[in-house]
């Protein structure tokens, strides 16, 4: 079972309202945030949400990744980017839904949408598209 929806415009109908860009400009096209990096490394965008400590929590989306040599993917992490946990990642030229769980550390997390080596150069481009985050909820 799962827990409500706690990404806020994860499908990008409100344009890239909701995401902070990280050495990456913004914008959407057919409906999918379109982050074009600004330097070389892991840039995208993010989002911080609220999550209870000890919580597990499932993410998911899809990736299209246009890069020229980076692969990408999702991550969470804490607000200082220590990563938590993150999807197997799509490499250049790739695309497809991925999905990770991950056990929350802190009361915020930050959900990462990026490119996740250092390959990557200006200018490359991966697009992302249904970005969700919902808490796993056990039966008693």
């Amino acid at each position: 079972l799962t827990g409500e929806e706690l990404v806020v415009n994860g499908g990008f109908d409100d344009g890239a309202t909701g995401w902070v860009p990280n050495g990456a400009t913004l914008g959407v096209v057919d409906g999918k945030l379109r982050t074009v990096a600004l330097a070389t490394g892991a840039k995208g965008a993010y989002q911080d949400i609220a999550t209870a400590v000890g919580a597990s929590y499932s993410v998911g989306g899809f990736v299209d990744n246009r890069s020229s040599a980076a692969s990408a993917g999702l991550r969470a992490a804490t607000t200082s980017f220590s990563t938590l946990d993150e999807s197997p990642t799509v490499p250049f030229g790739g695309n497809g839904d991925v999905s990770f769980d991950f056990s929350a550390t802190t009361t915020v997390t930050r959900i990462i949408l990026d490119r996740k080596s250092d390959n990557s150069v200006v200018g490359d481009v991966v697009l992302f598209d249904n970005i969700s985050v919902k808490r796993l909820i056990t039966k008693a």
